[in-house]
């Protein structure tokens, strides 16, 4: 099959790099990352006639809350890995770039209502910054965002925090 193999430059406060071998909850939004690189469930990938992306392709930002065995998958694989303030200083692969944030990326301090907080992270000015550097290549074609839960205590300031990185991508 022909087809764009873009690079997935991938914000979020977690791995998302679970298998069904090495995920303690068995929760499938643990494992996206691990699925669109062709490590263990394939089923979605391959119901949407997905090809996996190589390991090359991925720029993994701003993980710090990696369960067991997660940790030691991610760290052994091939993508890498950065923290939001190194992507200014990471090497982008020519050619499409699609760009994921999951907002718990940021500290929960700034950006609350998350279902899964993972204190320590980013401010909300760092990760802009850091959106900003990628909009400024030219080379995003694709924006995702998983947001807050308007039912959590702090919707209102979450939901202007995300504005404030997702308006990039007007």
């Amino acid at each position: 099959r022909k087809g764009v193999d873009p690079t997935l430059v991938f914000f979020d406060a977690h791995g998302d790099f679970n298998t069904w071998e090495t995920t303690p909850s068995g929760f499938l939004g643990g494992m996206p990352v691990a699925m669109v690189t062709g490590r263990g469930e394939q089923t979605i990938v391959e119901g949407a006639g997905l090809r996996p992306l190589t390991d090359e392709r991925i720029i993994h930002v701003g993980a710090r809350d990696l369960d067991p065995g997660e940790d030691t998958a991610l760290a052994g694989s091939g993508l890498t890995v950065v923290s939001v303030d190194e992507l200014a200083h990471t090497d982008l692969p020519a050619g499409p770039l699609y760009v994921h944030v999951d907002v718990d990326v940021v500290d929960p301090d700034e950006l609350p209502a998350v279902n899964y907080p993972a204190p320590g992270g980013p401010s909300v000015k760092t990760t802009r910054m850091a959106l900003i550097h990628l909009v400024a290549t030219g080379q995003v074609v694709a924006f995702s965002v998983s947001a807050w839960n308007p039912a959590l205590p702090g919707a209102d300031r979450a939901a202007a925090a995300t504005l404030q990185l997702t308006g990039l991508f007007r």
